[in-house]
Order: structure tokens, then C-alpha cells, then sequence
């Protein structure tokens, strides 16, 4: 089904952003690329538009900072000044803390903090609003998919995809099973990792120097496909995974 050039969407917002993603073919999760992009829209926000926001700023003070994963990020996608700002209001923070005896964060008010429980006695590791920011877009787009594979032109796009990656298939599955879609994700998930195995069973049997197969590019690039499968791992070494498609390099034995 074709929608006529310049009509509205019914699907939403979101969802029209994850059937521009799965309309590009990227051999990679959609939710992994969906939350991906919108987290960078977040961080930059968090670093310019939002840097002297007084809830923000505050929030920041409470979780203790980042963590390192995203601090790699951060470094790489915000600018030296706002980075300054937050991080200095970040360290006179613990530094009024010291002075007061407190030696670990605040607890902060935001209640996604309570699925970090565990954490909160690691005096090393900050609760990182980066990574709740992310948790938020992920439950975001698996609710959005399931609910749009009603669309005829979504289910088909879909369909034709490398499925979900495993965490965010689990998430689904937690979550989402009676959802209109969940059928729909199930058998294309079954179909996608099927066929994965069989390109990386490809890949293992072309190093047998009896084989004078040669590869096909789906098949050379698989196991960095199957990073993204089973971990939510992106191609960039960024922090974020910063949108470059799996396999766009020639690999090397």
C-alpha cells in the first residue's frame, strides 16, 4: 500500500518514524535505530536548549552524573561549554556533599529510578538520566510497532526486516503480547533469526580450507549483524552507535 505524495499519516508520530527507518533496510534492529536517533536528539537538547533549566539541572544534581557508556557519548556528540556548565554544577555538587559528610547521590524523585535500586549502594556509579532517557524511548517505540503492524503498509515493511533485536523482542514479549501486532513480531522474529543463523553458519563453514564457495555480502557481514541481535550493539564505536549500516565496510578475514 502507497500513500498518495504528500498526505497525511494516520500512524503517528513514531510510528512514522519507524517506518521511514524500516523503509531505509538496514539489516539492524528498528527499535535499536529509532531510540538511537532520538536519543541523540536528547542529548543535544540536554547540552544546548536545556543546559540552564532549573529542573534539569537539578535532576542532574540528584542521579550524580552519567555513566561511562554515555559519557564516551557525551564526548563525542555535546559542546565544551554546555558539558562545562553541567559538569561543574555535577562536581561542586559532591564537593558541597564532602564538605557536608554525604559521600554518595541524592536519591532523585524521578520514579524510573526505582528499576535501579542495585545500584544506588555502588558509590562509583551514578544513576545516569541518559540511560533512563533511553529506556523510556525503547518501551516508547516496541509499544508504537506493535500497535502499528495493524497498518497494512507498516506490517508489510516490517515483515520484510531483520526483526527485533533479542532484548528489545524480550521487551515486546513482557509487555506487549496481547497486542494487535504480537503474532506479526513473533513470526518475523522467528524468520529473521533463522536466517541469521544461516548466513553466520555460511560465514564459520567458508574458513574450512576445503570450501571454494564464495561468500555473499549477506553473509560476510553477519556476524556484525548478529552483535546488533543479541545485544542492541550499534556499528560506531561513538556510544551511541551513530548510524552507519552493518556490513557498509569490506571485511577482512
Amino acid at each position: 500500500m502507497n500513500e498518495r505524495p504528500g498526505a497525511k499519516s494516520s500512524l503517528g508520530r513514531t510510528a512514522d518514524e519507524l517506518k521511514r527507518i524500516l523503509q531505509q533496510g538496514q539489516p539492524l534492529c528498528s527499535v535499536c535505530l529509532f531510540a538511537h536517533a532520538a536519543l541523540l536528539r536528547y542529548v543535544e537538547s540536554l547540552f544546548y536548549e536545556r543546559v540552564n533549566d532549573v529542573g534539569t539541572r537539578a535532576e542532574l544534581r540528584k542521579s550524580g552524573g552519567f555513566c561511562r557508556f554515555h559519557a564516551q557519548a557525551i564526548s563525542n556528540h555535546a559542546d565544551a561549554l554546555g558539558s562545562a556548565i553541567i559538569l561543574e554544577d555535577l562536581i561542586k555538587q559532591v564537593v558541597r556533599g564532602i564538605e557536608k559528610g554525604k559521600f554518595v547521590a541524592e536519591t532523585s524523585s524521578n520514579p524510573l529510578l526505582r528499576l535501579f535500586d542495585d545500584r544506588r549502594n555502588d558509590v562509583y556509579t551514578p544513576v545516569c538520566v541518559i540511560c533512563l532517557k533511553e529506556k523510556e524511548l525503547e518501551e516508547l517505540a516496541v509499544h508504537t510497532l506493535c500497535q502499528a503492524l495493524v497498518n497494512v503498509d507498516f506490517k508489510e515493511r516490517f515483515e520484510r526486516s531483520s526483526g527485533l533485536c533479542i532484548p528489545h523482542f524480550r521487551l515486546a514479549a513482557r509487555h506487549h503480547r496481547e497486542s494487535p501486532g504480537w503474532t506479526i513480531v513473533v513470526a518475523a522474529e522467528e524468520k529473521a533469526l533463522r536466517d541469521l543463523a544461516r548466513r553466520l553458519d555460511e560465514l564459520a563453514k567458508s574458513y574450512d580450507y576445503r570450501s571454494t564457495k564464495d561468500l555473499e555480502p549477506d553473509a560476510v557481514r553477519s556476524w556484525r549483524e548478529a552483535l546488533n541481535i543479541t545485544s542492541s550493539w550499534l556499528p560506531d564505536d561513538s556510544g551511541f552507535g551513530a548510524g552507519s549500516s552493518v556490513g557498509s565496510k569490506s571485511e577482512n578475514d
